[in-house]
């Protein structure tokens, strides 16, 4: 607990933290939702930035396209057009290679922390190529409460069994 003082104010801020260890659906598609980042202009669903995911990607609030619904006979009060969200490119896909070419095309979160105080959301991934090369992934990101317009992503890297330079002779 941190106790502030704003002119004749105490402020007592907790320290609030979500955790995948305060979820008990480790499903991708729920926890992508439940540590999506939004300020009501846009969101970020909080995909695996490696394999991705057929609904991920950047969400617009009231960006979308329309088309007639065609119904078998009319009737008074049916709708005249349905909406879709469009499918805006996914800010958080990245794609990781090793120097040799092999690409790391599995992942598994093993790590998550949304900061509730700072809307700081990181994440912890391993990361493996198909030749059984692995690496650490660490993902922040945070998006703008005042700068309605501000998305930024920070990756990180460490090795786990991948030795990186080939060695030379």
């Amino acid at each position: 607990m941190q106790i502030r003082q704003l002119g004749e104010i105490m402020l007592t801020l907790q320290d609030y933290h979500l955790t995948l260890h305060d979820v008990a659906n480790h499903q991708p598609a729920y926890l992508e939702t439940i540590f999506s980042l939004a300020n009501g202009h846009f969101g970020v669903r909080a995909n695996d930035p490696i394999t991705g995911n057929p609904i991920a990607g950047t969400l617009i609030n009231g960006f979308y396209e329309t088309a007639p619904i065609t119904y078998g006979e009319a009737g008074v009060g049916y709708a005249k057009a349905h909406q879709t969200i469009l499918n805006l490119p996914d800010f958080r896909h990245i794609n990781v290679a090793t120097t040799t070419g092999h690409s790391f095309t599995s992942s598994e979160r093993t790590k998550v922390d949304l900061d509730l105080a700072t809307g700081e959301l990181t994440e912890h991934y391993t990361l493996q190529t198909r030749q059984g090369e692995t690496i650490a992934m660490s993902v922040q990101s945070v998006i703008g409460q005042t700068q309605t317009a501000f998305w930024a992503v920070n990756y990180g890297f460490l090795a786990g069994n991948y030795a990186g330079w080939p060695s030379r002779q």
